[in-house]
């Protein structure tokens, strides 16, 4: 049976640009992803993407949408992670990005879709998920159920 590794995600726009975090962590070192991370035991879903975007880029977020679902295979983790991308709004009028965790952020940094194309990104996800929320492809947050 395969084992599984459930990770919350927000894609974050601001200007047309995306709110990327640079990983710190060895194994991935100096790759860019959104800002999400695991979904911890008994936590929902959606509460994980909103402490991960505080964690790693130091922004409240709010949840808009599902942007998708997304599968990949881990070599690290030995197995596949499914990864829930939400489309997030920064809450605060007044923010400043601060990754938390210096271990295992590096930098925080809004880019465009086609600076995106051009960085070291972590997973395709990332460009397959700014295309769900431009061609509105997207689903209610409430279509992640928690039933905790």
């Amino acid at each position: 049976m395969p084992d599984y590794h459930l990770v919350a995600a927000n894609l974050i726009e601001e200007d047309g640009r995306y709110l990327l975090v640079q990983e710190g962590k060895e194994h991935v070192i100096g790759k860019w992803n959104v800002p999400g991370g695991s979904i911890e035991e008994k936590e929902e879903a959606k509460k994980a993407a909103v402490r991960e975007a505080k964690e790693e880029a130091g922004v409240e977020v709010e949840i808009q949408d599902l942007t998708g679902v997304f599968f990949d295979k881990s070599d690290y983790l030995d197995g596949t992670v499914v990864i829930i991308v939400f489309n997030s709004s920064i809450s605060e009028t007044d923010f400043s990005l601060q990754p938390q965790s210096d271990e295992e952020i590096l930098d925080a940094e809004f880019y465009t879709k086609e600076e995106i194309r051009e960085l070291d990104i972590r997973t395709p996800f990332v460009i397959d998920a700014i295309e769900n929320l431009e061609e509105g492809e997207t689903a209610e947050p409430k279509a992640v159920k928690d039933y905790r």
